[in-house]
């Protein structure tokens, strides 16, 4: 059973770690947290869980919003 409730936010962010310390890309760290920032201000306001004032979305939709921040 799939639930898609878990959130990607931290997942991605570990990508902007290993961009940042392991490969030396700054730009790519930086434009990974602004795309997490991003899905997670006011502007998208979209969160996995069910939290008041905010845009509920599954484990995928979150995961494409953030990527399309990216984009």
């Amino acid at each position: 059973l799939v639930k898609e409730i878990a959130n990607p936010c931290a997942t991605i962010l570990s990508a902007a770690m290993l961009f940042r310390y392991a490969l030396g890309e700054e730009a790519a760290a930086q434009a990974i947290e602004k795309a997490v920032d991003a899905a997670l201000l006011d502007g998208c306001g979209h969160r996995t869980s069910n939290k008041d004032g905010f845009k509920k979305a599954d484990t995928d939709t979150m995961t494409g919003i953030i990527l399309d921040q990216i984009v």
